[in-house]
């Protein structure tokens, strides 16, 4: 991706070319305009996108992405482009990758099945499943739940396993598991190919080694 002259806020007559099959890191002193390089590329990328929409269309979608004005931006073999804040995904402690992208749901249901149980009997946010001491959080006042040791299930609950990469595992091994793992047992898991595409995405954004169990809410940093 090609970038000339680009002038925004502190960028004056920048020139640039970017590949755009590598992760790249932008660095730079404080005000140098590492956050403008960014957001530049991401609204003009949104531009093009938008304008292959009828304007009925990308001024619901996008209701402001007209307002954005770079002068002398000439920008060649732009892919399209997410940009990504740095802000939490989710404040709430319960929130993890598996129950916010809803792999764990799948994975829960497929327990579920191979057990003749309900599947809430796998979720560490129901009571019919989660430690009656930390209530599923798998911690007390910030430190390690001594009861559960972290795993968020009560006893009852660790006594089902399958066997998965040559050992039984338990629904809080399966939770602890890697992305890049999860997407590998996809099939023994019955995770749908709606859901093996969203692992697939995380991967891409070399996260991937990532525990599925992961709160949403420490996430932002990765990006």
């Amino acid at each position: 991706m090609k970038i000339n002259r680009l002038i925004a806020n502190n960028i004056n007559h920048l020139d640039s070319s970017l590949p755009d099959d590598q992760s790249l890191g932008i660095a730079g002193l404080s005000g140098s305009g590492k956050t403008t390089f960014c957001q530049t590329i991401g609204e003009e990328s949104k531009k093009r996108l938008v304008s292959l929409l009828p304007k009925s269309e990308y001024q619901y979608l996008f209701p402001n992405i007209m307002e954005t004005n770079f002068s002398a931006i000439k920008m060649e073999e732009m892919p399209l482009v997410l940009f990504l804040g740095k802000s939490s995904i989710s404040a709430n402690p319960r929130s993890t990758i598996g129950t916010h992208t809803g792999v764990f749901k799948e994975i829960r249901v497929c327990l579920a099945e191979k057990f003749n149980l309900s599947p809430e009997v796998f979720s560490f946010n129901n009571a019919l499943g989660w430690c009656p001491a930390c209530k599923g959080r798998g911690t007390t006042k910030n430190v390690e739940c001594p009861k559960c040791e972290g795993k968020r299930y009560n006893p009852e609950v660790e006594q089902y396993t399958i066997e998965l990469l040559d050992r039984p595992h338990t629904i809080s091994d399966i939770n602890n598991l890697s992305i890049e793992t999860i997407l590998s047992l996809a099939e023994t898991l019955h995770i749908s190919e709606a859901k093996q595409h969203i692992l697939q995405n995380i991967i891409n954004m070399n996260i991937g080694y990532l525990g599925l169990n992961r709160i949403m809410g420490t996430v932002s940093g990765e990006n």
